[in-house]
């Protein structure tokens, strides 16, 4: 199985990779990850391995460098300034809408498509060893095994074209939950074309529990493909998604008891029961807490303030490691969080040079003065396992990215949600409609929160009068934990997709006998 994502790369861009046997399962390519979409794919891969079955497969975890200037990695894959190419193929990239010091998580609005060279470096699919790897690809050696499968995000469905050139299926990885998949299906298929001037309502009532957004709130990829003048790149990104329709099977970072209506919808809409829900997909670490980045606060004193916390009253406020709040919209968070008198914890993400100097991400002049005591504000990255895991931790206010949705999940903590972009507005529905773990605060990435109406909201997330909401997250936090437990319903997903790829690496002769 040969998987191809969109790794985050750290401000070296360093590939810190190598060649390392896990389990007898095969050869793995293993590099350090952001939180994004190719971090949760890589977990899955990893997962993979870690059930230890002989399975003889070669996972590629691919890094590339996205930059506005570029729109090819080289004719024979050579290493412009400033690129790493590191698959043994052509890369075209789709740029437009990518910030340039964007470096970090999944990388929206983009597409890549891998294409054979002229001369051919990967040979139909073949049970014999592929030839050594050509000497100007030095990042990355050709698998010592020829792939039975492809695994690729969501993002690259485009790679249908490069697994039937290979004579191999490819597997969907989808990082989001499996509702905005099914709505993603339906707007590429039936391409919903209304006025965006009176943003109106979409409804998709084929699927489960009808639900219904507002043309603002569905993925800016669709809505920038409508606005467009559909040029060759806006229709290279329409065939990529409709391309992840026809893919062999789909794996889902999700579970049943959060995602069971969907998933059951997907069977019969692509046309198949390939589809594994194998979530919720965390990091396997000893200490949750190592991971990361540069924090302003040293995570012994973050633990020992939020020792000296009652149980339930802090509120966890973070959005992510994308997006930068306007210096409005932290005027207005500011003040909600002053006014609400609760405890709290803030993550601020630092604006980077990609920012207009002195519009975004500033907190308030004496705002750490007037909450000194019972708010704590974290500049950079911040341990957010650790924080929701933490006793004290009563809501997480969140833009509802499904990394950190699953997180929250999984701890068992109630969320406060402002949706930005993306899957973020699909998610924060199943989580206040279907799953009753949420209450919107806020929406839109350009919205300014109302202060007195946010106070409100963050104080009652923290008090008695919500216990409703917390039993419902403590019984799907148990879901959670449940599903990834030996003989649940995730375990046996990932069981039966490791099963799957057996039968897909087993000699013909052998698949005859069976």
């Amino acid at each position: 199985m040969c998987g191809v994502g969109e790794g985050g790369c750290d401000e070296d861009l360093g590939l810190n990779g190598g060649w390392e046997d896990i389990g007898g399962v095969g050869d793995v390519l293993r590099g350090g990850t952001g939180r994004g979409d190719g971090g949760t794919m890589a977990m899955e891969v990893e997962a993979v391995a870690a059930l230890n079955k002989s399975l003889l497969t070669s996972i590629i975890r691919s890094y590339m460098l996205f930059d506005q200037q570029l729109s090819t990695c080289g004719p024979t894959n050579s290493q412009l300034p400033g690129t790493k190419c590191p698959v043994p193929y052509r890369a075209k990239i789709w740029t437009s809408g990518i910030k340039r010091n964007h470096t970090r998580g999944y990388l929206r609005d983009t597409e890549c498509e891998l294409q054979r060279p002229p001369h051919p470096l990967l040979p139909p699919h073949d049970p014999r060893p592929l030839p050594p790897p050509p000497t100007h690809s030095p990042l990355v050696p050709i698998p010592p095994q020829p792939p039975s499968a492809l695994l690729s995000d969501f993002f690259l469905g485009s790679t249908l074209r490069l697994a039937s050139d290979l004579s191999i299926p490819r597997f969907l990885f989808s990082p989001s939950a499996a509702l905005f998949l099914s709505i993603t299906n339906s707007l590429w298929r039936h391409l919903p074309n209304p006025s965006p001037n009176n943003n109106p309502i979409i409804s998709f009532p084929e699927i489960p529990n009808s639900p219904s957004l507002p043309f603002s709130h569905l993925s800016t990829i669709y809505r920038n493909y409508i606005k467009s003048d559909r040029t060759p790149d806006w229709e290279f990104i329409k065939e990529g998604m409709l391309a992840n329709m026809d893919s062999y099977g789909v794996v889902i970072n999700s579970f049943a008891d959060l995602d069971s209506d969907y998933l059951n919808h997907l069977k019969p809409d692509l046309g198949h029961n390939r589809v594994w829900a194998v979530g919720p997909l965390l990091p396997a670490h000893d200490d949750p807490g190592e991971r990361g980045g540069s924090s302003s606060v040293v995570k012994d004193e973050l633990l020992a303030w939020l020792d000296s916390c009652p149980d339930a009253s802090v509120v966890y406020v973070c959005f992510g490691s994308q997006a930068v709040l306007t210096n409005r919209q932290m005027e207005g968070l500011a003040r909600g969080l002053e006014l609400s008198g609760a405890r709290f914890v803030w993550s601020v993400k630092e604006p980077t040079k990609g920012h207009a100097e002195g519009a975004y991400g500033s907190v308030p002049g004496g705002f750490g003065e007037r909450v000194k005591g019972r708010g704590l504000v974290i500049r950079g990255w911040a341990p957010q396992v650790v924080i929701l895991s933490h006793r004290a931790v009563g809501a997480f206010l969140t833009h509802c990215g499904w990394n950190s949705v699953l997180e929250s999940v999984v701890a068992g903590v109630p969320m406060l949600t402002w949706p930005m972009g993306a899957d973020q507005f699909s998610t924060a529905w199943v989580l206040e409609k279907r799953a009753g773990v949420a209450v919107r605060v806020c929406e839109g990435a350009g919205t300014v929160p109302e202060a007195e109406g946010l106070a409100r909201t963050v104080a009652e997330a923290v008090s008695e009068g919500v216990e409703l909401r917390r039993m419902r997250a403590r019984e799907l936090s148990e879901a959670a934990l449940g599903a990834v437990r030996e003989g649940g319903n995730s375990y046996r997903d990932l069981d039966g997709l490791m099963e799957e790829l057996r039968g897909l690496a087993l000699e013909p002769s052998d698949l005859k006998g069976k």
